[in-house]
C-alpha cells in the first residue's frame, strides 16, 4: 500500500499510470479507514482529542434530531431552555418555582387554616412547601382537587426549630391550605412548579 507521501507530486515529476494507481489506492484506503464516510455513515467511536473541549452544533446552527440508545451528561442538561432535574422516574423538566403564598413568624391558631382564602394552583405540576415551626407540632395539608368539594387531609408530625420541605403533585385549579396543631409560630412558603414535560 503506497503512502500519502509517495503520491505527493514533486516539481517536474511526470504523471504516470502507476502514479494514478497509487493515488487511487491511497484514496480508497483513506475512505475505508475513515471513522465517518463521505455519505455521513459512522463506522466507529468518535472520540475528541481533548476532554470537554469539542462543541457539537451551535445556538444558530443546530442539529435537527438526535436518536440515541443511552445518554450520559456530566453537568447540566437543558430541554426547551429548561433544566432537566432528576429526582425520580420519569425525569421531569420543570420551570422555576412560582411563589404563591407566604407567612413569616405567623402565630397559627390551633387547627385553623393558615391562609385565607385557600391557595389556588396556577399550573399543573407540583406544590412545594417550605416551613419552619417554633415548636414540635402536627402539620395538616388540606387538598381540594379541582371540580371537587371534598376536603382531603394529610397529617404529619414535624420537629420544631428545623426547616422542612416537601413536594405534592397538583393539577391546575387544585386548592391547598395548611393547619397546625397545637398553636405555634410558623414561617411557611408555598410554591407552584409548572411541569413543562417529561422524559420517560
Amino acid at each position: 500500500m503506497p503512502s500519502l507521501e509517495e503520491v505527493k507530486l514533486k516539481v517536474g515529476q511526470v504523471i504516470t499510470e502507476d502514479w494514478f494507481t497509487n493515488l487511487y489506492e491511497v484514496l480508497k484506503e483513506t475512505r475505508e479507514q475513515s471513522a465517518v464516510t463521505y455519505e455521513g455513515h459512522i463506522r466507529r467511536d468518535l472520540l475528541p482529542e481533548e476532554d470537554l473541549k469539542v462543541i457539537l452544533g451551535d445556538p444558530t446552527l443546530r442539529i435537527k434530531e438526535v436518536h440515541v440508545g443511552t445518554g450520559y451528561a456530566t453537568y447540566e442538561f437543558y430541554v426547551a431552555d429548561k433544566p432537566v432535574i432528576k429526582d425520580g422516574d420519569p425525569v421531569t423538566i420543570i420551570d422555576e418555582p412560582h411563589l404563591l403564598a407566604k407567612k413569616i413568624k405567623y402565630d397559627a391558631p390551633d387547627y385553623i387554616d393558615v391562609f385565607s382564602p385557600d391557595i389556588t394552583m396556577l399550573y399543573s405540576g407540583r406544590a412545594r412547601t417550605k416551613l419552619l415551626l417554633a415548636e414540635d407540632a402536627y402539620l395538616y395539608l388540606k387538598w381540594i382537587p379541582k371540580d371537587e368539594t371534598e376536603i382531603l387531609m394529610d397529617e404529619r408530625r414535624l420537629d420544631g426549630r428545623k426547616f422542612h420541605e416537601g413536594d405534592f403533585t397538583v393539577e391546575k385549579d387544585d386548592k391547598l391550605n395548611y393547619r397546625i396543631r397545637p398553636t405555634t409560630t410558623v414561617s411557611i412558603f408555598v410554591y407552584n412548579i409548572k411541569t413543562s414535560g417529561s422524559l420517560s
